[in-house]
């Protein structure tokens, strides 16, 4: 069966992307929670040289635009290890935000993470990402939201609640989410959230050894 059978029919390219990541159904191994982070600061082994392609015009920038250094998140707005490191993410970018540009990259693990992703890149295009962000984890739930409850918190948040529900029925995002997915496992990645600074991912997401690893980046 389909992961996306509820959905109309997608373009043949999309549908070789969603065949070819796998079933959205079954979640990929987890990363470390943050209590398992390693001792020492550092980087996981491997190097994505393409990391300059993760990052394209329109997608939701915080800090720096013109920073040499670039940190991707990789989250899913379901996900619960996400939502403990989002604040531990908002503190960096607040004191470090000079010396980086932060790059949040949705990467749908499940099924039910779609429409909330596709929400979020309508967010994205009237500047109100970070705000939608904020809003589903703060009403995160297993069984992920519902489009009306993405319609609600559009009103919240000051988007237009019917033209974002009119944007999830049109699946307007889904070729972006679905191409986000397949760059993320390009790049190695083995779960989420995780974090890659310059093209490799950290190997402790606490907040003092993001801060040292931006510095060393940026000097």
């Amino acid at each position: 069966m389909s992961v996306l059978q509820h959905r109309p029919a997608l373009p043949f390219l999309a549908l070789v992307t969603v065949l070819s990541v796998g079933l959205l159904g079954a979640a990929l191994p987890p990363t470390a929670s943050l209590s398992e982070a390693p001792a020492e600061c550092g980087y996981l082994p491997g190097y994505y040289a393409k990391h300059a392609e993760l990052v394209s015009f329109g997608d939701p920038i915080e800090g720096n635009i013109e920073a040499s250094v670039t940190v991707v998140e990789f989250l899913d707005p379901n996900c619960a290890h996400c939502r403990a490191q989002h604040p531990i993410m908002k503190d960096v970018i607040a004191t470090h935000g000079e010396q980086a540009r932060f790059v949040m990259r949705p990467f749908a693990l499940w099924r039910h993470s779609l429409d909330q992703i596709e929400a979020l890149h309508a967010a994205a295009q009237e500047g109100l990402f970070m705000e939608m962000l904020d809003a589903q984890f703060r009403r995160q739930k297993s069984s992920g939201l519902s489009i009306d409850e993405l319609k609600e918190i559009a009103t919240e948040i000051g988007m237009d609640a019917d033209a974002l529900g009119n944007a999830l029925a049109a699946d307007r995002y889904l070729n972006l989410t679905l191409m986000h997915r397949k760059q993320g496992e390009e790049t190695g990645l083995g779960g989420v959230p995780a974090i890659m600074i310059n093209g490799r991912f950290v190997s402790d997401r606490s907040p003092d050894c993001l801060r040292q690893l931006i510095e060393e980046a940026a000097s």
